[in-house]
């Protein structure tokens, strides 16, 4: 099914109220993954002080949220803005405001502008300007690089998950001004997380991207195995990257180590069985689960991971038992 050409060309007889018009502004901003930023920042922010023994200063971390929060919505603005054409051709997205005709691509560059430049001012005078240039890296590959693949390539969705895992970077840089070994694996996991995430939506309107000239990895993948294959193996490979937190330091000391484990691999293992159940029969309503999955699976990790920095910093943390310890071999 196309949208009409009614709803993706002419401008609405009717005057648009003052409701209807800063409904579609907030549009342009895509709600949804503007609140994925939000919270993989806020994740990152805590953690760099917590990681550091610092206090966790809530109003820097507002700031840096909103900072984070604005330069997301100009890349937003800017990427439906040079995606009009497309989004006209798929019914998913049709009715945005700028295919549908209610906002002029001049007023979606316009907004991106002024919030890219008020998101970048806060997150160079709140935190760390260090921050504000992981920002604009982030931005600029989203809009520049990101934007153009997905009518050329379909490694556009590896490509992509680069800048949409930078979120939690800004804010861990905005508070103590350098990447570290926690920061790397909030990198990692979000960046592995993307990759299913996004398959299941690419394959839940494979038809659609088809029709809109998008070169997704599932518009070739008629039995779906392929996009299966790279749900599972990218799942497998956040679920041992969120691991990390505990076993590259060798710790296992105390007991919430052993909770942080099996909580992470828990949540991963849900994940990866919506992968398999995908596999077993690839069509809309699996990969709708995957999808669904995956939202629940992110701020749970991410949650783990604070809190098990935060907790195994705490002092009198009490040890396993040697028994539950391995053996030390003598000299």
């Amino acid at each position: 099914m196309k949208p009409s050409q009614t709803s993706i060309g002419e401008t609405p007889s009717k005057p648009r109220s003052l409701t209807g018009t800063l409904r579609d502004y907030l549009a342009l901003t895509k709600p949804r993954v503007a609140t994925l930023v939000l919270f993989s920042v806020a994740a990152g922010s805590i953690l760099a002080a917590l990681a550091n023994h610092l206090t966790v200063d809530w109003v820097q971390m507002g700031w840096l949220v909103l900072g984070a929060a604005l330069v997301s919505s100009s890349a937003s603005a800017f990427n439906q803005a040079l995606e009009i054409h497309t989004d006209g051709l798929m019914v998913r997205t049709a009715k945005r405001p700028l295919p549908a005709r209610r906002i002029s691509k001049t007023e979606a560059w316009g907004f991106g502008i002024v919030t890219g430049m008020i998101g970048m001012a806060i997150l160079m005078t709140k935190g760390n300007p260090a921050g504000a240039w992981v920002a604009l890296v982030t931005h600029v590959s989203y809009v520049l690089v990101y934007t153009p693949l997905k009518t050329r390539t379909n490694l556009n969705t590896l490509i992509g998950a680069i800048p949409g895992a930078l979120p939690p970077v800004i804010g861990y840089v905005g508070v103590v001004g350098q990447m570290e070994p926690p920061c790397a694996v909030l990198f990692a996991v979000l960046f592995l997380w993307q990759i299913p995430h996004f398959l299941a939506i690419a394959w839940m309107y494979k038809d659609q991207y088809a029709g809109a000239g998008m070169h997704m990895l599932t518009v070739h993948d008629t039995s779906g195995q392929t996009t299966a294959s790279q749900m599972r193996n990218y799942t497998l490979a956040m679920v041992a990257t969120a691991s990390i937190p505990v076993l590259i330091q060798g710790r296992i000391h105390g007991w919430w180590d052993l909770v942080y484990l099996t909580g992470a691999t828990g949540v991963g293992g849900w994940f990866l069985w919506s992968t398999i159940l995908f596999q077993r029969k690839p069509c809309f309503d699996s990969a709708k689960f995957v999808l669904r999955v995956s939202l629940a699976v992110l701020p749970i990790l991410l949650l783990l991971i604070c809190l098990d920095t935060w907790i195994t910093r705490l002092p009198g943390i009490p040890p396993l038992p040697s028994s539950l310890l391995p053996l030390e071999k003598s000299p």
